[in-house]
């Protein structure tokens, strides 16, 4: 008997293949998340990349990638404005939002991981 997941796309080989659609930057993922599913969503007029996936520390979160016009850099940040625990953080020209049901600082502990494997895929930009 096949499994759902027997002859689709391995999930990784869909974030490539839609983080170059979609013009954001995803870092390499923790290797103990399970992906779950890999989204383009509408995203402030352009496209987003949208992961869900089940984590051993903070359980089922959401994290999007999402263009921006300009580059900069914004350590992970608890936001306080909504009903669903967000950490949020700029690196280059993708911002980025993870989102779960865990505490904030626990997901800021995971997004800060995920922030450090940011900065390092992160090349500079020549200019000319």
């Amino acid at each position: 008997n096949a499994g759902p997941d027997r002859g689709t796309e391995p999930k990784q080989d869909k974030i490539e293949r839609l983080v170059g659609a979609v013009n954001v930057s995803m870092p390499t993922l923790p290797s103990v998340w399970v992906v779950k599913d890999v989204q383009v969503q509408p995203w402030n007029g352009q496209q987003s990349l949208v992961v869900t996936a089940d984590t051993p520390s903070v359980g089922r979160i959401t994290l999007v990638a999402a263009p921006m016009n300009g580059e900069d850099a914004v350590p992970p940040t608890p936001a306080t404005d909504g009903r669903v625990p967000t950490v949020y953080w700029q690196s280059g020209g993708t911002a980025y939002a993870l989102m779960g049901s865990a505490a904030p600082d626990r997901l800021e502990v995971e997004a800060k991981q995920i922030e450090v494997a940011t900065r390092r895929n992160v090349a500079p930009k020549t200019r000319g």
